[in-house]
């Protein structure tokens, strides 16, 4: 099979009971296999984070998921508030999408309830809205696989970093006298997150699971599950045993590492389900492949005979390794109209370059490299002084 042909190949086979099939390469390694068993060569690398991805997904997010209330008001409105708030907070996409969210926030933090018309209004002009953005590494095999739930996941990964590398401590946001202020006792991008998604989120099984998952979070007095009309449970709506559920986050550093184990949950569970795209298959992430130093030698021995039998434990290099991979540095542009200007006053981290230090940085390259040529220029010059005093004089016969 020539795998450089970019053709599609259709394989038929006349097998009999008990027999399989499958394609090898030369190099013997097995890309389809009949058996019963999954087997599954996951990505050896990581793939990079796109901006386009997450762009794309906030916009479905706010116009579709979001637009489609009548009213929102009450528990729901609070719940868009302290989202926004969050969002505006800990999530990067340069200056002119930045100053669009933080517009959203203040004018839906002072209203007691939204018409879907006036959100929609909102949103109207906005390049949030009118930016024709395209799934690049969310993209899935068909139009209605990935995508969306893809560039969420990635949108949550990257403000816990965010946070994380803003260095905060734990607490929660609050209004106190109209202004947000951060309350110790929850993580906010956990809390927020409990409140808004099982909300908004337009699929209510997938709604009605996160409520679940997430529901040691939520504060004393706050409801575990939603209240979505015309969407049937999938399961009886009790408060979930707390040993099921990921340890409730306490800090920012807690923060990532929780959304990371409540991501490969959510992998677990949809391993299979229609929902799943099959040539992105559901697996443990980051996979001892894209992350060899995150996890133990039991632990890979253990992935290697059940692909969701183990998880990476080694916490600290796991957290290294999402921090990088999320960090705004470390995002593609690929696809967003955004300028150079933008992005440089986004906040990038202490270990990249602004563009006052990259010219502050070329200055003093140009200085250094002036100084070597003086210098070079004085000890030639001295060189050849040297040799001319050691001539002997000439003389005549």
């Amino acid at each position: 099979l020539d795998l450089k042909l970019k053709a599609p190949v259709t394989l038929r086979s006349n097998v009999t009971g008990g027999s399989n099939f499958g394609v090898k390469m030369e190099a013997g390694q097995i890309l389809f296999d009949s058996s019963p068993e999954n087997k599954v060569n996951p990505l050896t690398f990581s793939m990079p984070v796109y901006a386009a991805d997450v762009i794309s997904s906030l916009q479905n997010l706010l116009i579709h998921d979001v637009g489609r209330k009548k009213v929102i008001k009450g528990a729901d409105l609070d719940a868009l508030k302290e989202f926004l708030t969050v969002l505006s907070k800990y999530l990067d996409l340069g200056q002119q999408y930045n100053n669009e969210i933080a517009y959203l926030r203040r004018e839906v933090y002072e209203k007691p309830e939204i018409q879907r018309q006036e959100w929609l209004g909102l949103m109207t002009g906005m390049t949030l809205s009118t930016d024709k953005v395209q799934y690049i590494a969310c993209r899935g095999s068909k139009p209605y696989l990935r995508g969306y739930p893809c560039g969420l996941w990635i949108m949550f990964h990257a403000m816990t970093v965010n946070r994380y590398i803003k260095g905060e401590k734990s607490g929660r946001l609050e209004i106190i006298k109209g202004i947000f202020t951060l309350i110790d006792g929850t993580a906010p991008i956990a809390h927020a997150l409990n409140r808004f998604v099982p909300r908004f989120f337009s699929c209510g099984y997938c709604a009605f699971h996160f409520a679940k998952m997430t529901s040691n979070v939520r504060l004393e007095g706050e409801s575990v599950y939603p209240d979505r009309p015309g969407d049937d449970p999938p399961f009886p709506l009790e408060v979930p045993d707390p040993a099921t559920l990921p340890a409730a986050p306490k800090s920012a550093r807690d923060e990532v590492l929780w959304l990371n184990t409540a991501h490969n949950m959510v992998n677990k569970r949809l391993s299979g389900h229609p929902s799943e795209d099959p040539l992105a298959p559901k697996i443990v992430f980051p996979s001892p492949e894209q992350c060899r130093a995150c996890w133990s030698e039991a632990a890979r021995r253990k992935v290697a005979m059940d692909k969701f039998s183990a998880t990476p434990d080694k916490a600290e290099e796991l957290l290294a390794y999402l921090v990088h991979q999320y960090r705004p540095s470390s995002w593609r542009w690929d696809g967003v109209c955004v300028s150079f200007e933008a992005i440089s006053h986004m906040n990038l981290g202490a270990d990249t370059f602004s563009t006052t230090d990259m010219i502050l940085v070329g200055v003093i390259c140009v200085c250094c490299s002036a100084a070597l040529a003086v210098l070079a220029a004085l000890i030639c010059c001295r060189w050849r002084w040297s040799r001319r005093d050691h001539l002997p004089l000439s003389t005549t016969a």
